[in-house]
């Protein structure tokens, strides 16, 4: 059995719906249980938010919600971007899987609690979906590329080939033969 029948095709479009409504259930939690929750859940336990009181506890509060902020504007763009051309379409996921890779540098870096795990179950979850999609997605497999011609071959372009008009070409005088 050939590998890439065994490997689900997932077209750029579909991925990067998909990590739409994927970041947009990652910022439910902030919604449903505030920052003080989402805290909570991220940090397996080990932040309370009844503890989040004082300066430091304000400013981790404060770039929650700046990333609950992130987590929509993604999923905008993500979105968006799912009816364009598919090399824009692939171009977003290129800049999502290099935001996700500075991110998980950022978590082993600095897990968010001392001791506890280095990228925290939520999120390593997240990651862990959205770079399958966006890797398979990536590889589009040649069967997609015959239902769907539209799709450039990888490395191809996604513009066809302009037809050049017929001109009409003057009529063509001889040369006169005078001497």
């Amino acid at each position: 059995m050939a590998l890439s029948t065994m490997i689900p095709s997932v077209t750029p479009s579909n991925a990067l719906k998909a990590h739409a409504i994927i970041s947009i259930l990652f910022s439910l939690p902030v919604i449903i249980s505030g920052a003080g929750g989402f805290l909570e859940l991220i940090s397996d336990g080990a932040v309370k938010s009844a503890q989040m009181k004082g300066p430091i506890a304000q400013l981790l509060i404060h770039i929650t919600y700046v990333d609950f902020v992130k987590n929509w504007y993604v999923s905008a763009i993500s979105w968006m971007c799912a009816s364009k051309a598919v090399t824009v379409q692939k171009m977003v996921i290129k800049i999502n899987l290099m935001m996700m890779a500075g991110a998980l540098l950022a978590l082993i870096y600095s897990p968010p609690v001392a001791g506890g795990p280095m990228v925290p179950p939520p999120v390593l979850a997240y990651f862990s979906t959205m770079c399958v999609l966006y890797c398979l997605a990536l590889q589009v497999p040649k069967k997609v590329l015959k239902m769907m011609p539209s799709l450039p071959k990888i490395g191809g372009s996604s513009a066809a080939p302009a037809k050049k008009k017929a001109t009409p070409t003057p009529a063509r005088r001889t040369p006169s033969r005078r001497r």
